[in-house]
């Protein structure tokens, strides 16, 4: 059974002043290959990270994951069908603000992760090669990190060589109620070019499975 390890908590006070005061467990940037075996990705089909945590007894530690909460319903259609929440405007992790209105009438991607999430982590590897392979035909992903400052996401972004926008969700709550990524990421919403909701999948799943809600898009 794979096991992450575990940084001491973080405290982090939100930018709108330090009333507003959150404290994650941050597992390591430590990750297994990329190349992962079938049995894995199908364990980690159920895996999600929660923005609330509770700290391991013994810092440095192997510990089974506090962090990883169930996401069985893979594909939830309750939204279906109806109009996406575009009326947000996000700055992105140079400081650009970006409307997700402009984004309407394109199939659309949006995911919500962190830095700190080893599900969000194993999956962005996979949305890059999607916009590689789809970009051509119009397809947009929007990556909207729930919590990391900017200077992490820069970094991340460098190492992953991410080839898409990444927007910064923090102190974006009403967003993040709007889109269900206030429990655990990561979510992922398929938006279809009018505008309306094809499904959204909490946790994390098979690279086949984003890639076939992707086609659909289309």
């Amino acid at each position: 059974m794979q096991t992450w390890r575990f940084w001491r908590p973080r405290s982090r006070v939100s930018s709108k002043g330090s009333n507003s005061l959150r404290t994650h467990a941050r597992p390591s940037r430590w990750l297994p290959s990329l190349v992962v075996a079938p049995a894995l990705v199908s364990a980690l089909g159920l895996a999600a990270c929660s923005r609330n945590t509770t700290p391991p007894e013994k810092l440095g530690s192997v510990v089974k994951p506090k962090e990883v909460v169930d996401a069985s319903n893979a594909l939830t259609e309750d939204r279906a069908g109806k109009p996406a929440n575009f009326a947000f405007t996000l700055k992105d992790m140079n400081g650009a603000s970006v409307q997700l209105a402009s984004y309407k009438g394109r199939p659309l991607v949006v995911n919500f992760w962190a830095t700190w999430c080893p599900p969000c982590k194993l999956e962005i590897p996979w949305f890059i090669d999607f916009k590689k392979r789809y970009g051509a035909n119009g397809l947009e992903i929007l990556g909207v990190s729930i919590d990391d400052p900017a200077p992490e996401l820069k970094a991340f972004s460098t190492e992953y060589k991410m080839n898409y926008p990444v927007l910064m969700g923090l102190d974006q709550e009403k967003m993040l109620e709007a889109y269900d990524a206030v429990v655990s990421v990561p979510v992922t919403w398929f938006i279809k070019k009018d505008g309306t909701v094809q499904g959204r999948t909490i946790g994390i799943n098979t690279r086949e499975f984003f890639e076939n809600q992707i086609k659909a898009l289309f």
